[in-house]
């Protein structure tokens, strides 16, 4: 972190709780990637490219579909960053668009992966859930934590509650982390279409102090991780559509209440 005063850069050197948590954050993630690719590595696992009209793998009977990115997607970002190579400051897309949406078919069940997928992925990961002629998904990975760029809020727009089961209503998960992820319109669309089960709500602990270093800052403020809602989730899916809670409570029996 650098502070810029009077043209003059300075390093900051005087402690700091939120780069702290910042550094565990960012080497728990790295942890994290060394040990998945590493597993990869050790046991020889392939790989496999992940594009909307690679035609669907089964693995131990499970059909793994890719609806997201399509390939015009993924060639506008080659193109762009071939273009940032003659011009390092030239504007690239938004990267949540190579977000691979995945469905997970298990006879007639139905899992939705939205990774981080913007509403340019949904318009034609929807279209392309209904040519393969999927069941309704009975369980949601909330795409990109209930954010509004996702999520298509215009009357009788395409978004990915279409694909989702109505009766009975599909389990969703959402892991938000601050106060713009879900979005609040988000969010009640989602409570309204889905049973929501949150990892973390996004909401700041009320008695918390805003600013505890006394930074002389405009807007100032400090950085507080999210609640936790349920440490684990888990459901269980058999091959007719019924879903099973094993491990967490929704949001109707938790009583958070958007502020």
């Amino acid at each position: 972190m650098r502070a810029f005063i009077y043209r003059v850069e300075e390093t900051q050197n005087f402690p700091s709780s939120v780069r702290e948590f910042a550094s565990r954050m960012n080497q728990d993630w790295a942890n994290f990637l060394l040990d998945l690719f590493g597993a990869v590595a050790d046991r020889k696992i392939p790989r496999h490219l992940l594009r909307s009209d690679v035609e669907p793998s089964v693995i131990d009977g499970v059909e793994v579909h890719c609806l997201s990115p399509e390939e015009d997607v993924q060639n506008r970002f080659f193109a762009a960053y071939v273009n940032k190579l003659g011009d390092p400051k030239a504007k690239a897309p938004d990267t949540n668009l190579l977000s691979a949406v995945l469905a997970l078919k298990f006879g007639q069940s139905v899992v939705l992966l939205g990774a981080d997928a913007l509403k340019e992925n949904w318009d034609s990961a929807v279209k392309r859930f209904h040519k393969r002629v999927l069941p309704k998904a009975r369980v949601l990975k909330i795409p990109h934590h209930g954010a509004r760029n996702s999520f298509n809020l215009q009357r009788h727009a395409t978004n990915y509650l279409a694909i989702c089961s109505r009766d009975p209503k599909a389990k969703s998960v959402l892991f938000a982390g601050d106060a713009k992820h879900p979005d609040r319109d988000v969010y009640a669309k989602l409570r309204e279409r889905t049973e929501v089960f949150c990892l973390s709500n996004g909401t700041k602990p009320t008695m918390a102090n805003t600013n505890p270093l006394r930074l002389q800052m405009p807007g100032a403020r400090a950085v507080y991780p999210a609640p936790i809602c349920n440490p684990v989730i888990s459901f269980e899916l058999d091959v007719d559509g019924k879903v099973t809670v094993l491990s967490g409570i929704g949001c109707e029996a938790c009583g958070i209440v958007w502020p």
